[in-house]
């Protein structure tokens, strides 16, 4: 007899807190200004790296004592290092979810987390 949510239910529940989770670390990482400003960034080095120019690129480069291509590849890098950073912790709790065999086990891996129980 199951009472409450069967560990499939639990699972799906699960694995969607993980992503509010992760999405609010992305958040908290950066702000919405300070993140519109990250893609624009990210956009504007793509450009460079496209072999276009970008004056926003090329006006922080200078700052920096960079050249726009070296300046353009750091704020992919920074901002692939980040992504992945978060990405692989999801996922990482989301194989530790599929291979729970219990409820409990699934708190487990929540609470490693510190992700909240699905309501």
């Amino acid at each position: 007899m199951i009472l409450g949510r069967s560990l499939a239910a639990l699972k799906t529940a699960a694995r969607a807190k993980a992503i509010e989770h992760y999405a609010e670390l992305q958040e908290q990482q950066r702000p919405g200004a300070l993140a519109r400003t990250d893609a624009l960034k990210l956009a504007e080095a793509k450009r460079v790296l496209a072999g276009e120019s970008s004056t926003y690129i090329e006006a922080e480069a200078e700052l920096k004592g960079l050249d726009a291509l070296a300046m353009a590849k750091a704020i992919q890098k920074a901002s692939d290092d980040q992504a992945l950073v978060l990405e692989l912790g999801r996922q990482a709790v989301n194989v530790a979810i599929d291979r729970a065999k219990t409820h409990a086990e699934i708190r487990q891996v929540l609470d490693a987390a510190g992700i909240d129980w699905p309501k």
